[in-house]
């Protein structure tokens, strides 16, 4: 059993479903940073009951100096919005997926 409450996935992105499919997820926040993998997929992969945020972060991250996009799913509470957003040093901002 996943004892944490917070699953970053940072995996390369053809690896995410199946990264994540062994993983029992209900309940948990799940934090991606999988480049190019879109919400739906994020969700579908994590399961029913797994709250979904999908962040985008630049290079500078590497060096906390960070423009992070951070997109909710279907799911995602203000408070996980929140808590992936603290994941990050830099400028942090809340977006739709789209942009």
């Amino acid at each position: 059993a996943i004892v944490s409450e917070i699953i970053v996935v940072a995996v390369k992105p053809d690896v995410v479903a199946s990264a994540l499919a062994p993983l029992e997820l209900r309940g948990k926040l799940v934090v991606s940073i999988a480049a190019g993998v879109p919400l739906m997929a994020i969700e579908i992969a994590a399961g029913n009951g797994a709250r979904c945020v999908r962040t985008m972060p630049n290079t500078p991250c590497l060096v906390g100096e960070a423009a992070v996009g951070v997109a909710r799913g279907t799911t995602a509470t203000d408070a996980d919005v929140a808590t992936a957003m603290a994941l990050f040093r830099g400028v942090v901002v809340e977006v739709p997926e789209k942009q």
